[in-house]
């Protein structure tokens, strides 16, 4: 698996089909027909983060204000931008996944941000065609563990990964900084069935093709090589 430079959408952009506003919140309501209650930037640092406003005039006072699945939403659909929106079709991916990797609560001047790490997997469209094909034409290598193994190299050389940062400005809703405390207030790194939240999310129902996650595809390749 490869790793890629991380991405970075533009903070002024003028193509129809991704809205003409330099707004993310413009562009996924033009895009995914979803209103969040934030204003700011892509999240990519603290400059230009994601700030989500439990005043909006979109949020609904008499329910209880919960902020964290908005951020979790909002990566989900930049993740697709970077990957889909905001590139020439030739040079979109497929079997696009994430992971979250550590999600720290940080206090800086006075405000309070939620910092997500994740870690991005996916494939150009032509070698997820050409893998999907090639466990079709092969009927899922059943009795043909050389071939199966071969495949899953194909699958672990295809992939590509990177590694990119969410920043969210929280303080309408968590106000951990206006108790006088800087720095790093906590922090969270995911493990089997830990979280409220999933730790992969999909983009889409996964083909019995593509084994989840790569760390399975190397454990099988290792099973089979030892056999």
């Amino acid at each position: 698996m490869r790793e890629i430079n991380t991405p970075k959408l533009p903070s002024k952009w003028h193509r129809k089909d991704t809205g003409f506003c330099n707004s993310p919140r413009i562009f996924l309501e033009k895009a995914y027909k979803i209103d969040l209650p934030i204003y700011g930037g892509w999240g990519y640092s603290i400059e230009d983060c994601v700030v989500i406003d439990k005043y909006d005039a979109s949020v609904d006072p008499s329910v209880p204000f919960k902020g964290v699945p908005f951020e979790y939403l909002f990566a989900e659909k930049r993740i697709y931008a970077e990957m889909i929106n905001f590139k020439d079709e030739k040079n979109w991916s497929s079997g696009i996944r994430w992971q979250l990797l550590l999600q720290t609560l940080e206090a800086i001047n006075g405000r309070t941000y939620d910092v997500l790490n994740f870690e991005v997997t996916a494939f150009p469209d032509k070698d997820w065609d050409y893998l999907g094909n090639d466990w079709e034409k092969n009927n899922g290598f059943v009795g043909d563990p050389e071939g199966r193994k071969k495949h899953l190299e194909e699958n672990v050389k295809r992939k590509f990964f990177y590694n990119t940062q969410f920043w969210f400005d929280i303080t309408s809703f968590h106000d951990a900084a206006g108790d006088g405390e800087s720095g790093t207030i906590a922090a969270y790194r995911p493990g089997q069935g830990q979280g409220q939240y999933p730790k992969e999310s999909d983009s889409f129902d996964l083909a019995t093709f593509q084994p989840d996650p790569v760390e399975k595809i190397l454990d099988e390749l290792n099973s089979l090589e030892n056999k």
